[in-house]
């Protein structure tokens, strides 16, 4: 017959098992304890020096507080945050950034006027090529014949030679440009002097007189009014037509201001009408101008060119668009051509 086991006994023996466990841990730790203490003790602060330096770094003091500091810097150095000094103070490098930065738009300004003064010099070239295309068949001046050579066989001796006429040399009227301040009177014809040989050709020249002066487009036909006190406006004077040569018109190109392509004439009009304190400033007879595009360029149906015109010269018509382009209009110069606008 089996004898029950005593419950109660094996209990008492686990509470023992588990009270030793406990009891271990609690010594071990007592123990590690005593460890920290005793390094401590042994690795005291009391032999380190003031001031110390570990791994390059000051280290803290030894007794006090110890402060926040915003840098680590070595030992007796001051370290301050400010404004690096500079030649003159701020306000002087202030002045000078604010000095580089105007230079700097003056450049750009400087290089954008140099690109627009290219850009009327292709303009001037290409309608200078365009106006020679245009009348080199037309203005083809004929010289007239200034001299004439004349080898007599005997040239009677100056004592003996007879009064004869002056020799009459047609001549076809003078260029329309012509300077007058070029113009010489033809010399008088001399008689052999009593030294020459007679048997030496005598060479005969004879020149056209000068005929009556003709009105040309530098010469303004009014006088110029005085001068007065008051500042004038910038304006353009604008040549007048050439004159007429001897009852005959000269054949002539005019030049007028390009102000772009608009859909219609009412806009067209439009623009005229924005525009018209602008081209006050343009002294002489102007009218407005349209031409159709031509449909070869792109152009569309109803699209026209608006011109305003006419110049004498070339000339005129880039210094009226320097002009208007100071004032915000864009325009370039062109051939004055097409039907008038009716405003």
């Amino acid at each position: 017959m089996k004898v029950p086991s005593n419950r109660s006994s094996d209990k008492l023996q686990s509470g023992k098992r588990v009270d030793v466990a406990w009891a271990f841990v609690w010594g071990a730790g007592a123990v590690l304890f005593a460890a920290v203490a005793a390094g401590s003790y042994i690795f005291s602060t009391t032999d380190r020096p003031a001031n110390g330096f570990y791994a390059s770094a000051p280290l803290p003091p030894i007794t006090g507080d110890v402060t926040t500091t915003g840098t680590i810097a070595a030992d007796g150095e001051t370290v301050e945050f400010a404004v690096y000094p500079s030649r003159g103070g701020l306000v002087a490098q202030q002045s000078a950034s604010r000095m580089h930065s105007e230079i700097e738009t003056l450049r750009k300004e400087i290089a954008g006027l140099r690109r627009n003064l290219s850009v009327l010099e292709r303009q001037n070239d290409e309608l200078s090529r365009r106006l020679a295309t245009i009348e080199g068949g037309e203005h083809d001046k004929q010289q007239p014949d200034e001299t004439r050579e004349t080898t007599p066989s005997t040239v009677p001796h100056a004592t003996a030679a007879p009064e004869k006429p002056e020799p009459h040399v047609e001549t076809l009227p003078a260029p329309e440009l012509q300077i007058l301040g070029d113009r010489r009177p033809a010399p008088e014809i001399e008689a052999p002097s009593a030294g020459v040989d007679p048997a030496t050709p005598v060479r005969i020249v004879a020149l056209p007189k000068a005929g009556e002066p003709a009105t040309v487009g530098s010469i303004p036909d009014e006088g110029t009014p005085p001068a007065s006190g008051e500042d004038r406006k910038a304006v353009i004077s604008i040549a007048p037509p050439a004159g007429k040569t001897a009852g005959e018109a000269l054949s002539r190109t005019d030049f007028a201001v390009d102000l772009g392509l608009y859909p219609s004439e009412d806009a067209a009009r439009k623009t005229l009408s924005a525009i018209k304190e602008h081209l006050a400033l343009l002294e002489g007879t102007l009218e407005p101008r349209v031409r159709p595009a031509p449909a070869a360029s792109g152009g569309r149906k109803d699209e026209v060119r608006l011109l305003i015109g006419p110049f004498a010269n070339a000339a005129d018509a880039a210094a009226a668009c320097v002009l208007l382009s100071a004032r915000e209009v864009p325009c370039r110069p062109n051939i004055f051509a097409g039907t008038p606008l009716t405003r």
